[in-house]
């Protein structure tokens, strides 16, 4: 049928769906550039990127109108909190903790507050109790102009006279206040105190968040110096003896527990002084085994028949020469020696 049609024969059987699966021109073009665009996008995440400097990146700012000489000058500065808020926020607290203390009630604190706000009613109110109790015979009205008379609350505001008058209602309102409200103020005056140890509290924290790492660093370095203990006996004569170094470590392991490394934070510690303290300690402990190690230091380098030893009247003995004479220090050490190299005896 093909040869008639003047088609090449078939070497195999065409695939199922014939005519439906062969693709169209646009469909090709289509996913070659899908194809290239993938690659494209491959190509840019491996490839490695470059960093642009400051200054670089201060030129963009600028092609865009921002002037700026560092990123410094680009930070927003904090806004400085509001007083009132800060106010707000501080009465907020030192009713929670009146009222959790049990210090107060709220109907106690909601007077207080009213009566706060309202000081002129507040005086008024005990003037007026007492006006009526030295003459019944006075009205409410002739009361309250007495009232505004005296404290000169009939003059025009601004004057010498009502500034003052509102200065002494001021005045008596406070006492009044704290005559009434004693709880209160007491609970305010507990609440400061309260305030300073939580304050205290942050301060320690951040002091010992970094301040503890350097003090085990510090230590360290100081018993690292500790290692050799030197021994002096005059200006010309001394000697050194390695630090027993299970004291080292006892000595540290008490320096770093938890408590004492606070202690050494807070207290402000200097490591010159760390450096005193540890060895005057480490001395104090380690006392018998360090002076007998000196004491045998000394007597090998000062043994018998061994020359320069200060005989009596400044001169050093010769072979031949009269007994050895030795100084105060070396008797020490002798008597020391001999302490500690004596065989024990039997009770």
């Amino acid at each position: 049928m093909r040869k008639l049609q003047g088609l090449e024969p078939l070497t195999e059987l065409p695939k199922e769906g014939g005519a439906a699966d062969a693709k169209t021109p646009e469909q090709i073009e289509a996913e070659r550039l899908a194809a290239e665009a993938k690659a494209k996008t491959e190509n840019q995440n491996n490839s490695t990127e470059t960093e642009l400097s400051d200054e670089q990146l201060l030129k963009q700012l600028e092609k865009r109108g921002i002037t700026a000489k560092s990123f410094e000058e680009l930070k927003i500065p904090p806004t400085p909190p509001d007083p009132a808020k800060l106010a707000e926020q501080r009465e907020a607290e030192e009713l929670a903790y009146g009222l959790s203390k049990g210090l107060f009630n709220k109907k106690e604190y909601d007077g207080f507050v009213a009566d706060t706000n309202n000081a002129q009613n507040l005086v008024f109110a005990q003037y007026h109790a007492e006006a009526k109790a030295e003459d019944p015979e006075l009205t409410d009205e002739e009361i309250q102009l007495e009232f505004e008379s005296k404290y000169g609350l009939d003059a025009e505001p601004g004057t010498r006279k009502h500034k003052r008058g509102v200065k002494e209602i001021n005045t008596i309102a406070e006492s009044l206040l704290k005559q009434k409200y004693g709880k209160i103020y007491e609970a305010k005056s507990s609440f400061t105190g309260y305030e300073k140890q939580v304050q205290a509290e942050k301060s320690d924290k951040a002091k010992l968040e970094s301040g503890l790492p350097v003090f085990a660093k510090d230590l360290e370095e100081v018993f690292g110096q500790l290692k050799k203990i030197p021994i002096k006996f005059s200006d010309t004569e001394s000697v050194e003896v390695d630090a027993l170094q299970s004291g080292l470590d006892e000595l540290k392991e008490m320096m770093l527990k938890p408590d004492n490394a606070k202690k050494e934070v807070l207290s402000g510690y200097t490591k010159e002084e760390l450096k005193e303290r540890l060895f005057a300690a480490f001395l104090y402990r380690n006392f018998p085994a360090i002076a007998k190690e000196v004491a045998n230091q000394h007597l090998m380098k000062h043994a018998a028949g061994t020359k320069g030893i200060p005989l009596l009247g400044g001169k050093t003995r010769k072979d031949g020469e009269g007994d050895l004479v030795p100084t105060e220090a070396q008797k020490v050490l002798i008597e020391l020696h001999k302490k500690h190299n004596q065989p024990a005896t039997a009770n």
